[in-house]
């Protein structure tokens, strides 16, 4: 797989959720944003979620 490749797909995945971020941020509903809900789950028993984030945070950036 090329860089150019690469660089498309993690730029397409960052745009898709910095997409949905703001389109469910301007609904009726509150607090069902992507960061609020990777909170929550992380705060009860998916408290691996935010450690494997900064993991593939880290090594893609």
């Amino acid at each position: 797989m090329s860089i150019k490749t690469v660089e498309i797909i993690v730029f397409s995945i960052i745009g898709l959720l910095i997409l949905l971020n703001l389109l469910l941020n301007i609904n009726k509903y509150k607090n069902d944003t992507i960061n609020v809900v990777i909170k929550n789950w992380s705060h009860n028993k998916y408290f691996f979620i935010t450690f494997v984030w900064g993991v593939f945070g880290g090594h893609f950036f």
